[in-house]
């Protein structure tokens, strides 16, 4: 018998669900991991073409969408796979019932926790420097364009551009800062749709404990909690390098050579083209997800195509996959790479920009960024690729890293070595492919990127998975009751992280009108900077334009502002430096400049030895000189001992 099946997703990509024998939660979650990756392509294309100064042609596309991909999906109950290993719990005592029936109320309620910190307004300086800031820009300006004064609003924004269709669906002079509280909760909501699609992953194998386990892990390490409630999109990309995996088991679990030529086009097109469209998203979240997802996806392709056709007809099933391959990033990723390469030249913009060059980068610039994103060293003297290193990076994966929780390495470390020795007796996929994606993007992670933790968090979904066949192991074998610890005990220590307010804010019963006004006090640091809130509170926003220097967190000014990364030209620069008075009064007067603030603890912060650099222009002696030429006026307000605020003189 079949039954209705009901996600947002297309029809061709569900198909997959069916010849693929996957779960209904695991259907459900792809569907909904793509049709968000749909609905951000959509959003770019609306934005590129200028169509954001109105709700209306966002809303007419989104509803062609939604008719094109087909809200009811049938599934023959039949195709689900039942799992390899009894899916009895073997129930011993009393113990071994109660422990197990707390885990799925327990994730459960790390799920409700995460989802209540996803909806806490933006503190973290990446987000409302550019996650959010970006957005509001192109919301405001009624489109996606170049950005010169934030480079990373050129970079791949796949997440953000569902903050954008929320700013500018909700219409209204705040549309900007509710659309961004919506498409923050959107991006933590990645998280669970990662939990749901592991959870049903494992389920599929062991049993639904043990999918509740997996979940479990998942959830509650600090380090997912941590980026799940500032609204860091890294736990996106986890999402889509996990769902990508999913697609590549099944992909080599279909039969091979043994299937019919009509069977193999069906069910490896369905899955070249899902595949493609998630490692395509992954890519989208970030410059790292193209070596991360693109390149080992297109060598799963390349395997298909060179090992796993029949020998007739090669050439016509190759053109095809290439073109499901096409389709796929095509839909999501390549967006971003024509964008950048019509805009800048460059469709890595600002990467490979010493052989690609790029707007408005300069050597100097290159170099900056070059410095910034380098592989660390342990010290000067030392390779960053030495012994030194490698047993540095250990330490930091495995143990000393504050985002780990104390069980997830152990049980995940054991859960590799049992599910190579083939303890499962299941077909050896999953293994493989879980496995090299994880060791692929560590290596990634250590020999291209600049080795921070919260880099390499997307490898956790499979530290999840595998910590959960240790757990099968221990339940198994030893006693229900232990797994069932280990878990909640993960499950406690990430609770305790985010209640506790270690990894973000924990005021959920907080009102939003008093946490958007929240800028701390001598003892506590608030959601906001004091100055900003200041300004807000002090500024008309139809009668004042603010220029800053030195301060990046962009996202809370309610006032107009003129203002730079510290990677871009610094336009106070620019509009200042090496002009007379009358000059400088000119040019501050046509672009509609009414204020200066000058962030001087944060101008110190990026000229400090080893940090990320800053134009020379100004020192304090440059600023004198503008009062003393009567271009501005200091403003009497409660932060002049560290920042000033200066008045235009008109």
């Amino acid at each position: 018998m079949d039954r209705p099946l009901y996600g947002h997703g297309c029809a061709w990509v569900l198909g997959f669900a069916r010849t693929g024998r996957l779960s209904r939660l695991e259907a459900l979650a792809l569907s909904a991991l793509v049709g968000l990756a749909l609905v951000s392509t959509l959003t770019l294309a609306v934005g590129l073409a200028g169509g954001l100064g109105s709700r209306l042609p966002l809303l007419i596309a989104l509803v062609l969408v939604v008719i094109l991909s087909g809200w009811r999906i049938t599934r023959p109950t039949s195709q689900i796979l039942p799992p390899v290993l009894p899916t009895e719990l073997p129930i011993k005592n009393n113990f071994d019932r109660w422990t197990s029936r707390l885990l799925p109320a327990a994730s459960l309620g790390m799920a409700c926790l995460l989802l209540l910190a996803s909806l806490m307004p933006a503190w973290e300086f990446d987000v409302v420097e550019y996650h959010l800031a970006a957005p509001k820009e192109f919301a405001q300006a009624g489109s996606v364009s170049f950005v010169p004064h934030n480079v990373y609003a050129n970079m791949p924004l796949g997440v953000e551009m569902h903050s954008l269709a929320c700013m500018t669906l909700a219409g209204g002079k705040e549309a900007w800062w509710w659309g961004g509280l919506i498409g923050k909760l959107i991006t933590g909501c990645f998280t669970l749709l990662a939990a749901a699609l592991l959870g049903g992953f494992v389920a599929r194998r062991f049993g639904s404990w043990f999918g509740w386990a997996a979940a479990g892990m998942w959830l509650s390490v600090p380090g997912i909690a941590m980026v799940t409630g500032a609204g860091l999109i890294d736990a996106a990309l986890g999402a889509y390098m996990l769902a990508m995996a999913v697609v590549v088991d099944r992909l080599f679990a279909q039969g091979g050579n043994s299937v019919r030529a009509i069977e193999w086009s069906a069910q490896r097109l369905q899955g070249i083209l899902l595949g493609s469209l998630l490692a395509g998203a992954a890519a989208a979240c970030k410059y790292t997800g193209f070596v991360f997802a693109v390149v080992p996806w297109l060598g799963v392709c390349g395997w298909l195509v060179l090992f796993d056709l029949p020998a007739t007809r090669r050439i016509a099933w190759t053109t095809r996959g290439m073109t499901a391959v096409a389709l796929g990033l095509g839909l999501t990723c390549l967006p971003w790479l024509v964008k950048n390469t019509y805009h800048t030249g460059n469709p890595v913009y600002p990467l490979a920009a010493s052989l690609l060059g790029g707007r408005d980068l300069d050597s100097d610039r290159i170099a900056q960024w070059q410095t910034a994103h380098r592989v660390p060293s342990p010290a000067e003297t030392l390779s960053p690729y030495g012994w030194t290193a490698i047993l540095q990076s250990g330490k930091q994966l495995w143990l000393s890293s504050t985002f780990l929780s104390p069980t997830l390495i152990p049980l995940a470390f054991c859960g590799a070595i049992i599910a190579l020795l083939g303890w499962s007796n299941s077909p050896p996929t999953w293994r493989w492919s879980c496995l090299g994606l994880a060791l692929w993007m560590l290596a990634v992670w250590w020999f291209a990127t600049h080795r921070i933790d919260r880099f390499w968090l997307p490898i956790v979904p499979f530290y999840a998975l595998f910590a959960a066949v240790a757990l099968a192991w221990i339940a198994r074998t030893a006693s229900l009751t232990l797994a069932s610890l280990l878990v909640l005990l993960s499950i406690g220590y990430g609770a305790l992280n985010v209640l506790s307010g270690v990894v973000g804010d924990q005021r959920f019963l907080v009102s939003l009108a008093e946490l958007r006004v929240d800028a701390g006090d001598a003892e506590l640091p608030g959601r906001m900077s004091p100055t900003t809130l200041w300004i807000n509170q002090h500024l008309d926003p139809s009668a004042s334009k603010l220029l800053l220097i030195g301060e990046a967190r962009a996202f809370d000014f309610e006032p107009p502002i003129i203002w730079s990364t510290c990677f871009d030209d610094n336009p106070a620069e620019l509009l200042l430096a090496g002009r007379l008075a009358e000059e400088r009064l000119r040019v501050l007067r046509q672009a509609g400049i009414t204020h200066i603030m000058v962030h001087w603890p944060e101008l110190q912060r990026y000229r400090s030895p080893g940090n990320y650099g800053f134009s020379p222009w100004p020192t304090p002696n440059d600023i004198e000189e503008l009062v003393e030429q009567s271009v501005v006026e200091r403003v009497e307000w409660p932060y002049s001992d560290q920042v000033d605020l200066l008045r235009v003189v008109q």
